[in-house]
């Protein structure tokens, strides 16, 4: 993956927020982050129902994938099940519903990228 030095901003709209509970977690993650705790750009935004809109400045040219969650219990993480699946609401760039980086890639040039995620919940 090919970075450039120029940066744009980055806004992702993420829909179908339930509740005004917690925060809402997004980040856009190079290939290698995807899925972990932390990518190169991360943000949080407080909870506010039906949307919120989360931007990101400085982002490189460049192959990402988008992943968002509610931590409607504020405890900073994605909560699963006794199955291993998320207990919280979440989403992925493309609204991909199996978390794979090449169905959720989305490029992001120069002029920037706006993105628009909707939630799921269990």
């Amino acid at each position: 993956m090919a970075f450039t030095t120029d940066a744009s901003e980055v806004s992702v709209r993420i829909e179908n927020v339930r509740n005004d509970k917690g925060f809402v977690f997004a980040s856009v993650c190079r290939s290698e982050e995807f899925l972990k705790t932390r990518c190169l750009y991360s943000s949080r935004i407080e909870a506010k129902a039906p949307s919120v809109v989360v931007s990101f400045e400085s982002v490189r040219s460049g192959s990402y994938a988008i992943q968002v969650f509610h931590d409607e219990n504020d405890d900073g993480d994605l909560n699963l099940n006794s199955m291993g699946l998320p207990s919280e609401g979440y989403g992925f760039s493309n609204n991909v519903q199996r978390p794979r980086y090449r169905d959720a890639e989305v490029d992001i040039g120069e002029g920037g990228a706006s993105f628009g995620i909707r939630l799921r919940y269990p």
